[in-house]
């Protein structure tokens, strides 16, 4: 469950009773990932969306869907 405030989004994980906020790039992402949708599809997207290196984009996605799968907020299949 989640609600936006501002161009942040705040997810609540029920069963546990906890909040979660993403900031606007983690919120974006979030909204990609609503649908079955590959991490490298994920990646390539936000690599011609952003400017930074490839490499720490890659790393700051992979880092961000860790948390969000350890925290129960999605499954990676």
């Amino acid at each position: 469950m989640g609600a936006e405030v501002g161009d942040q989004l705040v997810l609540m994980d029920i069963d546990a009773g906890r909040f979660y906020g993403l900031d606007a790039i983690a919120a974006i992402i979030w909204r990609r990932i609503q649908y079955p949708v590959t991490v490298a599809d994920v990646i390539k997207a936000c690599i011609a969306d952003y400017d930074g290196s490839p490499d720490q984009i890659e790393a700051d996605i992979l880092r961000l869907l860790q948390g969000l799968a350890e925290h129960r907020l999605i499954l990676v299949s």
